[in-house]
């Protein structure tokens, strides 16, 4: 698996948070009761998580690894995404929020791409 496989997977995983997420929440009262909101909360994360690891796999892109898309969908929702929904005004900040999912996607695919490329550095020394 390439790193530019982990940056690319990581930007379609918090890219599609940043849009489905605002948009789950912006017409409706599901984050009033907190067994709706932790549904939702769920929901989004498995939901991404699962379109980004099966259209990989479908396409052949890449074999992509379940841990990852749900380790990056689940922190991406978390810090970027989740505070910008909740602050954002109206309709006009969806491609804000798009933009921080983006963002957010290669800034925690970044762990996964450092810890191959030291382990890639590790086997080649040996």
């Amino acid at each position: 698996m390439k790193k530019l496989d982990y940056f690319i997977s990581g930007m379609i995983n918090g890219g599609l948070l940043g849009l489905l997420f605002p948009i789950i929440t912006m017409n409706s009262n599901l984050m009033e009761k907190w067994w709706t909101s932790s549904l939702v909360i769920i929901f989004s994360i498995f939901c991404v998580s699962s379109i980004v690891h099966f259209g990989a796999n479908k396409t052949c892109w890449y074999k992509a690894n379940k841990k990852h898309t749900v380790v990056v969908a689940f922190m991406t929702l978390l810090i970027p995404v989740f505070g910008s929904a909740f602050g954002a005004n109206g309709i006009y900040q969806i491609p804000v929020i798009f933009l921080m999912g983006l963002v957010g996607g290669i800034f925690w695919s970044l762990p996964f791409i450092i810890w191959m490329s030291l382990k890639n550095i590790s086997c080649q020394s040996e």
